[in-house]
């Protein structure tokens, strides 16, 4: 199966559990595509089934934060038709699972999207969202 994997690229917890995931995987014959603006701190070395591809975020004078969200659902676009990735991955719901389901509104394929992490659920309670990119899984 072929498995994009998006994560912060720290040292922090969701970004060594995600890592960890992806190496697990590939073991086990998956094809994973880590897909961040770094290459994750624990993933020392890239091999014939595991693949980073960064996102770039270009630089604009206008925004005070540079606008992640839409780079990476840019890359996500690109990676799941260049690669026919099957599942997306993806730890934090802000930003990454919000990329996920803008990158799902975007590619007409029947792909699936899973969004890890129980903020995933605070996030939904606490702002009372009830958009589906905070569903835990669905189609793409």
């Amino acid at each position: 199966m072929k498995i994009g994997i998006v994560c912060y690229p720290t040292f922090g917890g969701s970004g060594v559990v995600a890592t960890e995931l992806g190496m697990e995987l590939s073991k086990r014959g998956h094809e994973i595509h880590f897909i961040t603006y770094k290459q994750p701190v624990r993933l020392e070395q890239l091999t014939g089934n595991i693949k980073f591809h960064e996102v770039n975020v270009p630089e604009y004078p206008l925004f005070h934060f540079q606008p992640y969200e839409l780079a990476l659902s840019s890359k996500l676009v690109n990676m799941v038709k260049l690669h026919k990735i099957e599942v997306l991955h993806v730890h934090y719901a802000i930003p990454h699972a919000y990329a996920g389901y803008m990158a799902k509104k975007n590619v007409r394929r029947r792909r699936n999207i899973h969004s890890y992490g129980n903020h995933a659920a605070w996030y939904g309670y606490y702002f009372g969202w009830k958009s589906p990119f905070l569903q835990t899984s669905g189609y793409f």
